[in-house]
């Protein structure tokens, strides 16, 4: 808490000149610690991670300098440029530790309190780095000093260790440096480039962590949940802000992206699964909105279409019921013979026969195929549908479109006829209804005078007269 409070003073000084000076007597008592672990480090490297308590003061000079520079933001800089040299080599370190500690052959080593303390020291620093980036003033000194040195302890480090000893702030480090060097601060420095900073970042983050993270999320859905929610994320930040690296992607790295995606969805735990949705419909957009629409849709459509009705339709993914509507509302748009996609859907002879469809002749339009492969579908997924209900179901489908809100009441409706959500709890579905009576409750509160109350506690009539807003008594 000192730590803090000093920096939001020092923050508070106008002056560069003063605001360095005291932050250089401000951290000048734990540089003088951290320099006497290094010290002794270089006559004895084996000391740095020989004990816990060791580890822990290590931990503890980390978190001080991370409450600095949370608290203080961008003029922090001059501290992480002192000591980012020797943080790389104390992270790598420790990681190596951890490493040869999990690779030993003993089945608890992970949990052994050396262990443990190895890794404090290893979340401290890549959650400091970490603020030091989302505070940065100058992407350009990112990119030039900081993240090419970061690629062999941190990006290195992180593919070569064993899928136990792998930090998940790793992959949070990098979604919060992308989303840095994508900001338009960022874009504009690099001068109108094809290209952008974060974009030419993405290629060499993709070849450390996304083959050895995927490998350690498929192989069930309860492992390493913090590396899932951490990996989604990321996997969000290079949507959101390194568009054209999706673009360069290899088919087979897209294919591994969309079954990354896709696992996502289908996945139980309620965070990683909104978390797939939303980075689904990232993607989607991001794919519309370019020259690559036509390849990405005939490759994928109809198993996105698959994926969304899968978790729509079960009992697991209740929760997501808004996503779900809003996603496959997308997805039909795409099929939509006005403003949709004009390059057909479908993308060979697997597709056509999946909807049933002959070959030739080919579907008169898109929204042919797809409301034929949408009927095929439900009646194979509820067989309590007749064949002229499931049709019935896909027309109300397109025939909404155009209205999100009555497309999302359809659905609604047809999750009553396959008998997936009983009446009762229809309206229910997305919060909808418990949105509704919040509403109401708030309405009815605020229409008796008195009830409301501002944020210093006083009624809200009251607080408009002392403050002079509204009428009455405020003179």
């Amino acid at each position: 808490m000192f730590y803090e409070a000093v920096a939001l003073m020092i923050g508070a000084d106008p002056d560069p000149a003063r605001r360095g000076a005291y932050l250089d007597r401000l951290m000048a008592p734990p540089n003088a610690t951290w320099a006497g672990f290094l010290s002794g480090a270089a006559a004895d490297p084996a000391s740095l991670t020989a004990t816990t308590a060791t580890a822990r003061s290590v931990t503890n000079i980390l978190a001080t300098n991370l409450a600095v520079v949370s608290a203080l933001g961008a003029p922090y800089a001059p501290q992480m440029a002192r000591i980012f040299p020797d943080l790389l080599s104390v992270y790598g370190a420790y990681s190596g530790a951890v490493a040869a500690a999990v690779s030993s052959g003993n089945p608890h080593a992970g949990r052994t309190a050396a262990v443990k303390a190895a890794r404090g020291v290893q979340r401290a620093a890549l959650k400091l780095v970490e603020a030091f980036i989302e505070g940065a003033a100058d992407p350009a000194d990112l990119v030039a000093r900081y993240l090419p040195a970061m690629a062999g302890p941190v990006l290195g480090g992180y593919a070569a260790a064993p899928p136990d000893a792998r930090e998940a702030g790793v992959l949070g480090l990098y979604a919060a440096a992308i989303t840095r060097l994508g900001a338009p601060d960022a874009a504009a420095g690099a001068g109108g480039a094809p290209s952008s900073p974060a974009a030419d970042l993405v290629p060499s983050v993709f070849a450390a962590v996304f083959g050895p993270t995927l490998s350690m999320l498929t192989a069930n859905f309860e492992d390493f949940p913090e590396h899932r929610l951490q990996f989604f994320g990321l996997l969000r930040a290079v949507a959101a802000a390194a568009t054209p690296a999706l673009f360069a992607l290899s088919s087979d790295q897209l294919r591994l992206l969309v079954d990354a995606v896709c696992w996502a969805v289908r996945t139980p735990e309620r965070t990683v699964a909104d978390t797939g949705l939303h980075l689904l419909l990232d993607l989607l957009s991001a794919f519309e909105a370019s020259p690559y629409a036509a390849p990405f849709y005939q490759a994928y459509h109809l198993r996105l279409v698959t994926e969304v009705l899968a978790v729509l339709t079960d009992t697991f993914h209740k929760p997501g019921f808004k996503l779900h509507a809003r996603l496959l509302h997308h997805l039909i748009g795409v099929a939509d013979p006005a403003g949709g996609l004009q390059a057909p859907l479908w993308g060979g002879p697997a597709d056509l026969a999946a909807a049933r469809l002959p070959a030739d002749p080919p579907p008169a339009s898109n929204a042919a195929f797809l409301s034929a492969a949408l009927t095929t579908l439900l009646a194979a997924s509820f067989p309590n549908l007749s064949p002229a209900q499931a049709e019935a179901a896909v027309g109300g489908m397109f025939a909404a479109r155009a209205d999100f809100g009555a497309f999302k009441e359809h659905l609604r409706d047809v999750l009553v006829l396959t008998k997936v959500v009983a009446p009762a709890d229809a309206a229910d579905l997305g919060g909808d209804a418990a949105a509704a009576a919040a509403a109401a409750a708030a309405a009815a509160m605020a229409a008796i005078p008195g009830m409301v109350h501002d944020g210093a506690g006083r009624p809200a009539a009251a607080a408009a007269a002392v403050t002079g807003e509204g009428g009455g008594m405020a003179g």
